[in-house]
């Protein structure tokens, strides 16, 4: 009995030895608390990379933005003419005066007061914006604005060469070659001088001269850009409204020419005829070209 309870001691002390090299509900509660701290761990450090990224992107489409904005603001500015500073002749050796400067810069001021939204050059009516400046300065074939800074442009003017003039009284009226008559002038006086002998009291308008100018004007730029002839004077006989004399160059008598009719027509008629008297020697007073396809001298 003894010794049967001295073994079975012997036995649970060896079980306890055992027991207390390897404590399992020490190993289990410490695995345990060890695993809850390492996953809390990982997570924050997820969720703050999370946050970053998040953080990042939307720092990342705010600049986006805003450079957006910033360019189509840049943009906008570089088309938009809040102040003129100045106009210029594109014509070559053309230069205006401050006053020309000033009236030119006033009248598309004038134009921009009435049509605001075209200040911004995408809006622009050009052609309007010409029709505009033409009415108030027929001097001036084309205009444009061109950037001289942000918000401010340049008037930009085109201006016409006279082919030929008219002096009525105190008056001097030019012409160019499409047969826009206009009075003030950038260039030399044009060879061509319109005499006016007909004694006809003119309208106050100048309705009738311009008809005779533009006519002038397209006729002498006919026959000198496809007929290789070159008109030197023009006369306004006595008693006449409807007819010209034109004098071409190396040929002391006139050509009667019509008004009324197609200024190409009536060139190539009045060349026919030069060519027709010269190579048969004819020494004519006058070579009547008035009717199309007929003509005669006397």
């Amino acid at each position: 009995m003894f010794g049967r309870n001295k073994e079975q001691n012997q036995r649970h002390h060896t079980q306890s030895e055992h027991a207390g090299d390897f404590d399992m509900a020490s190993y289990r509660r410490g695995t345990t608390l060890n695993s809850f701290k390492s996953n809390d761990l990982t997570q924050t450090e997820r969720r703050k990379l999370k946050r970053l990224r998040s953080l990042r992107r939307r720092i990342a489409a705010i600049l986006a933005v805003v450079i957006v904005l910033l360019i189509l603001g840049l943009s906008l500015l570089s088309q938009f003419t809040g102040q003129l500073t100045g106009a210029v002749a594109s014509n070559d050796g053309v230069e205006l005066s401050e006053s020309d400067e000033r009236r030119y810069v006033d009248i598309v001021n004038n134009y921009f007061k009435d049509n605001s939204v075209e200040r911004f050059s995408f809006a622009r009516r050009n052609s309007a914006l010409l029709q505009y400046v033409t009415a108030q300065a027929p001097e001036v074939s084309d205009v444009s604005l061109k950037s001289s800074g942000i918000s401010s442009s340049e008037v930009e003017v085109t201006v016409r060469q006279p082919v030929a003039m008219w002096i009525n009284g105190d008056k001097t009226s030019y012409v160019d070659n499409q047969g826009i008559v206009f009075e003030r002038n950038y260039y030399a006086v044009p060879e061509i001088a319109i005499e006016d002998d007909s004694g006809v009291s003119l309208d106050g308008n100048m309705a009738t001269s311009s008809s005779f100018l533009s006519f002038v004007g397209r006729v002498s730029t006919a026959l000198q850009d496809k007929e290789g002839l070159k008109v030197v004077r023009v006369v306004i006989p006595r008693g006449s409204a409807r007819y010209v004399e034109i004098y071409l160059d190396g040929r002391n008598y006139p050509f009667k020419a019509q008004i009324t009719r197609d200024s190409g027509s009536q060139a190539h008629d009045i060349a026919v005829m030069a060519r027709y008297v010269d190579s048969h020697g004819i020494q004519p007073q006058y070579i009547d070209c008035r009717v199309e396809g007929k003509a005669y001298w006397k």
